[in-house]
């Protein structure tokens, strides 16, 4: 038997199961969706007190301080401090996708639209998405960046 607060984080998972999948946004893999999860339960353990696996803490905002158990402490809702809980979280999404699509952090959102369009290195982009890429690629993909950034300088002026 679920608890409520087991029930209420399975009931959200199912959610962003049904209307995050594929059949509702093909292109989109889930773990590349931005959102937020906000709640006056605290989902992030059950009832319990055990670490529940189903919310992912980047994604959970709890609108309600508890001391004890579930004893509501301060304000409910969206106080300032939450509400920049909740951007922070969000700003770190963003961060985190960016740095999924451009690989390590080499590469930022500029150079690596040049490297994606290369039919050159479009065959080694899971590598050199990677720390583990071999230099000799990423010396190929950073002198492609580096003669395109060029010619487009050039075409500018």
């Amino acid at each position: 038997r679920k608890t409520e607060t087991e029930g209420r984080a399975s009931e959200i998972n199912a959610w962003l199961s049904t209307h995050c999948s594929r059949q509702h946004h093909p292109t989109i893999r889930r773990k590349d969706l931005l959102y937020l999860i906000l709640d006056d339960l605290d989902l992030l353990y059950t009832d319990a007190g055990k670490r529940n696996p189903i919310v992912d803490e980047r994604h959970f905002v709890c609108t309600v301080s508890h001391a004890g158990y579930r004893r509501a402490v301060g304000p409910v809702g969206l106080t300032r401090d939450r509400v920049e809980s909740a951007l922070r979280k969000a700003r770190e999404q963003v961060e985190a996708r960016d740095r999924g699509k451009c690989g390590t952090g080499r590469w930022n959102g500029k150079e690596w639209n040049v490297i994606s369009d290369s039919p050159i290195l479009v065959p080694h982009l899971a590598a050199l998405r990677s720390d583990d890429c071999p230099s000799w690629i990423t010396e190929i993909a950073r002198r492609y960046v580096t003669e395109e950034q060029r010619k487009m300088r050039k075409d500018n002026d």
